[in-house]
C-alpha cells in the first residue's frame, strides 16, 4: 500500500482487504492483516535523508495465528518482512542469534 499515494490514487485501499475504522487513530484497519500497529505521529522533521516521522504506538491487534504459547507475537510465526534498501529486495526476518543483554555482557568481559 505504500507504493501508491492517496493523493494521486484516492481509492488506493480498494482490493487490499476489508477496511474497518480504528477506534484509536484516523486510519483504516484491515481485518485480513495478521498484525496491526496503530500509531499517532509525535514528531515530523525534514532532514538530509528525507522526512523523519516518529510515532507512538497507541494500540496493537494481532491474529491468534501469530501468537506463541505465551500469548505474545512470535516473530517466526509472523514471518516479518524487511526492505533491504541497498539490494532493493524484501527479506524475511527470523531466527534467534542471541539473548539480549546476556550475550552482550559476555562480549564486554
Amino acid at each position: 500500500m505504500g507504493l501508491v499515494s492517496g493523493h494521486t490514487t484516492p481509492d488506493k485501499i480498494v482490493g487490499q482487504g476489508s477496511p474497518v475504522r480504528s477506534a484509536f487513530v484516523d486510519a483504516p484497519l484491515f481485518e485480513e492483516f495478521p498484525l496491526t500497529l496503530e500509531c499517532q505521529v509525535v514528531e515530523r522533521s525534514d532532514g538530509p535523508g528525507g522526512v523523519r516521522i516518529v510515532g507512538q504506538v497507541v494500540n496493537m491487534s494481532a491474529d491468534e495465528a501469530i501468537l506463541g504459547e505465551d500469548g505474545l507475537v512470535d516473530a517466526d510465526k509472523a514471518q516479518f518482512l524487511s526492505f533491504d534498501r541497498v539490494r532493493r529486495v524484501y527479506r524475511l526476518l527470523g531466527g534467534v542469534v542471541g539473548q539480549a543483554y546476556h550475550d552482550g555482557r559476555k562480549k564486554m568481559e
